[in-house]
């Protein structure tokens, strides 16, 4: 809880485009797997994680938002599970309107390219590369952001050889750009940072790099490390 007695509520939600699914059979659960592990690992006694699932028409995000919206979220994650057009994220991240965080979190370090280049079905190749996918729509998504003047930060992992992830914690560019943009509940700034960066931490990232808005710097001078 917060200094005054808030929950952190946290918006949740995976992407994709409708149009994947009847191509490449078990894609979609294999992704709504994915965000429901994230889920799971946000949540604890002092966040309540408002879990929306994989948001994949134009038409689903707006009710997404407005879903966001009723539930009065401080923050939203988008998660960025396979590639999307802009479009399907740009409605529920704006009627949110709340700061967003982006994460660009693979599944793994790399594709088990032995196992890949054995399927002899090229769908089913494209359904397995898709899983992979999630740093494709990234620079777009980040793009409109910053024309549309959404508050975000980026998410990254660097993962190695061995499939863990680093347990550093690097927030790069200004670490109180959310704070300067968000209009919530809670009254200590100081505690509403912790909160977030913990809640970075427990998805165990290796680097945070963050995404402003045109009137905001993007250099390192302002930054915190976590160990």
């Amino acid at each position: 809880m917060n200094s005054s007695g808030h929950q952190l509520k946290v918006g949740l939600f995976g992407i994709g485009l409708d149009t994947y699914w009847p191509q490449f059979p078990g894609l979609q659960d294999r992704l709504i797997g994915y965000t429901e592990q994230v889920a799971l690992k946000l949540a604890n006694s002092q966040v309540r994680v408002i879990n929306l699932g994989l948001i994949d028409t134009p038409e689903k995000s707006l009710v997404a938002g407005h879903e966001f919206r009723r539930a009065d979220v401080d923050l939203v994650f988008l998660y960025v599970t396979t590639y999307a057009l802009s479009a399907t994220v740009l409605p529920a991240v704006r009627r949110a309107k709340v700061p967003v965080i982006i994460l660009n979190l693979a599944p793994a370090a790399a594709i088990d390219y032995d196992r890949f280049n054995h399927m002899g079905d090229r769908a089913k190749m494209t359904g397995e590369w898709l899983a992979y996918c999630q740093a494709c729509p990234v620079p777009e998504i980040a793009n409109v952001f910053n024309r549309c003047r959404i508050p975000f930060f980026q998410v990254t992992v660097c993962a190695r050889k061995n499939g863990s992830v680093g347990k550093r914690l690097h927030i790069a560019g200004n670490n109180n750009f959310l704070l300067r943009r968000a209009q919530l509940g809670a009254n200590d700034g100081d505690r509403w940072n912790s909160q977030v960066v913990g809640l970075l931490r427990k998805l165990r990232v290796g680097r945070a790099a963050a995404g402003n808005s045109p009137d905001d710097h993007n250099g390192d001078d302002d930054h915190d490390k976590y160990n």
